[in-house]
């Protein structure tokens, strides 16, 4: 009995960017009452009164990566670029906050004054002013994964390998419209590109990944296990349905977010015929 031929597996869609740019500007925290300035060097451990904004490793100067969604239109959304994470082999996952325009900008829509007079002139992206978006929790806003592939690095590497970030951002992307998040997969939030790096914007898991946990914690209960296997089963399932196979679900591509979990990782995925 001979078998039949292996099928090449499905080339991915190309991914997509929107253009980004870094601004070093001031950045408004509600609850504080008070601008934030992000321009300075040196920043060091700061942490601003009740917003908590943890400024460890992070990195100075240009924080603030505005989303330029069309050529000559004033971006809607920011991100504000905070510690590291974890390092890569194509660069670093650092923490972000998405920011907004200031909501009490009298001069939000896009323009202000002339100093000659009357006269309106169209306000330039590293004029706005941004705040954080406050979440209904007290004190707490909302935060995001930033995965930075410096494309030097990639031009290097890529010849060398198949798998690796454009695999990985041609997959996240893939899930983004598909509710991945609910079905514990971390799809793409955002793309941008700007001329050093590409930014892939994940949601942020922030406590740590299984094999850490395991490590930590050492045996753990059978319910303990069931719920994990139970939602890393749905996240296998919901790949399946998308017509992706992972190839590297291992407990460091586990990411834990309180009692949830969510597989991460994609850059081996390939696509089922």
């Amino acid at each position: 009995m001979t078998s039949n031929p292996a099928h090449e597996p499905l080339p991915f869609p190309s991914p997509k960017f929107v253009t980004g740019k870094r601004f070093s500007m001031p950045v408004h925290v509600p609850e504080v009452g008070e601008d934030v300035d992000d321009s300075s060097e040196g920043c060091g451990d700061v942490v601003y009164g009740p917003a908590m904004l943890i400024r460890s490793d992070s990195m100075a100067g240009n924080n603030v990566l505005a989303r330029m969604d069309g050529e000559g239109e004033m971006p809607r959304k920011a991100y504000w670029i905070q510690r590291k994470l974890a390092k890569t082999t194509y660069g670093v996952v650092r923490v972000g906050y998405v920011l907004r325009p200031r909501t009490d900008d009298p001069d939000e829509s896009g323009e202000e004054d002339d100093e000659t007079g009357g006269r309106k002139r169209l306000r330039t992206s590293k004029s706005m002013k941004w705040e954080v978006v406050p979440l209904e929790r007290d004190n707490e806003y909302e935060m995001v994964a930033i995965k930075m592939f410096d494309k030097k690095k990639m031009e290097s590497i890529r010849a060398q390998r198949m798998e690796g970030p454009m695999v990985e951002l041609c997959a996240t992307q893939m899930m983004a419209a598909q509710e991945a998040e609910s079905n514990h997969v971390l799809g793409s939030l955002d793309t941008l590109e700007d001329e050093r790096f590409i930014y892939n914007v994940m949601p942020l898991t922030g406590d740590g990944d299984l094999f850490h946990y395991v490590k930590k914690v050492g045996r753990v209960e059978e319910a303990v296990a069931r719920h994990f296997f139970r939602q890393i089963l749905q996240s296998l399932q919901f790949l399946q349905r998308m017509g992706l196979c992972h190839r590297d679900v291992c407990a460091e591509n586990i990411l834990l977010r309180g009692s949830d979990c969510f597989v991460s990782g994609h850059s081996k995925c390939l696509r089922i015929p």
